[in-house]
């Protein structure tokens, strides 16, 4: 039997179910474009850039720091504890490794020293403003203080100032090595 037109218009299951079949349907849609636009789910992920690497403080203290490195030695900022220090928990020991690299691994030093020639670690330098007397960040420092302690490379911290002796901190970092 040739399936026409009128098979479905005369049938009392189709006149009665597709109206309302066709409405849910379109009322699913709708739902669903108006759900995502309340969310506000984008098309891609937006940034904008930020104005410096460092804040004020920061970029005049690393002015200063420049100049006070030995020579042979160069500087970085911002660098990521987990790329300068890894757990020493064996890989073998999988769940352990992961929480000893989670503790370091959003962390950041404030300024790397590194051998000029091989960019080896020599030392890594903290600048502590008031911020570092608030009891997470002081948590953070005791991290970097063992894990630096632990690894044997040295931590040098500078409190935080309006104006800094460049002759004074360039002996302290080279007492420190």
């Amino acid at each position: 039997m040739p399936i026409t037109l009128n098979m479905f218009t005369e049938n009392p299951v189709f006149t009665t179910w597709a109206p309302t079949m066709l409405l849910v349907i379109a009322m699913f849609i709708i739902l669903c474009i108006v759900i995502s636009l309340l969310t506000g789910i984008p098309k891609q992920e937006q940034y904008k850039k930020r104005a410096s690497l460092f804040t004020k403080s920061e970029l005049q203290f690393y002015k200063i720091l420049i100049n006070s490195i030995p020579p042979g030695t160069c500087l970085y900022g911002k660098v990521r504890m987990a790329d300068v220090l890894t757990p020493t928990t064996s890989r073998a020991h999988r769940k352990q490794w992961q929480i000893a690299f989670n503790k370091i691994q959003s962390k950041h030093f404030d300024y790397v020293l590194c051998d000029s020639n091989t960019l080896s670690f020599v030392a890594v330098i903290e600048l502590d403003d008031k911020g570092h007397n608030q009891p997470n960040r002081k948590a953070n420092d005791i991290l970097k203080n063992k894990a630096c302690a632990g690894s044997g490379l040295p931590l040098i911290r500078f409190p935080m100032q309006r104006n800094y002796n460049a002759a004074s901190i360039k002996h302290t970092i080279i007492k420190t090595l």
